[in-house]
This record gives C-alpha cells, sequence and structure tokens, in this order.
C-alpha cells in the first residue's frame, strides 16, 4: 500500500517534475505542501492529484459543448 504522504524525491517523480522546480514551487506556495518543524517537505498525494487536476486543458469537443450549451441557456 503506498503511503498517503510524500518526501520530495517521490513527489517529484510523481508530477513528473525536478526535485529543484518542486522546492521552487513549494516556496512560492505554488502547490499544497506540509512542512512539520519546519524542516522537511512532505506532499500529500491526495493534494497533488487535485493540484494537477486542476492544470486540466479541455478538449476541443468538450469547448464546443459548453458554448452550445450556453447559447441554449440565453436562448
Amino acid at each position: 500500500m503506498q503511503s498517503e504522504m510524500m518526501r520530495a524525491p517521490e513527489a517529484a517523480a510523481y508530477i513528473g517534475r525536478t526535485v529543484g522546480s518542486l522546492y521552487v514551487l513549494s516556496s512560492k506556495n505554488l502547490i499544497p505542501h506540509c512542512k512539520p518543524r519546519g524542516k522537511i517537505l512532505l506532499f500529500r498525494r491526495s493534494e497533488l492529484d487535485r493540484w494537477i487536476e486542476a492544470g486540466r486543458v479541455p478538449t476541443v469537443d468538450e469547448l464546443a459543448g459548453q458554448a452550445a450549451s450556453r447559447s441554449r441557456r440565453r436562448a
């Protein structure tokens, strides 16, 4: 069973980034993280999943469906 909490190297591999870029993201508070006792960076797997999903780009078909839905509501 995989642990919910990951240290920086595991989290970086999980999201496909370098450890350095993960430190930059966390220092700028651009990625959710925990810093118990002010030293070790820990990342919760479920929060990383939500962070990744937040950057999802809709497909052309999804955008077309949304546009059609908006135009029907206005009519």
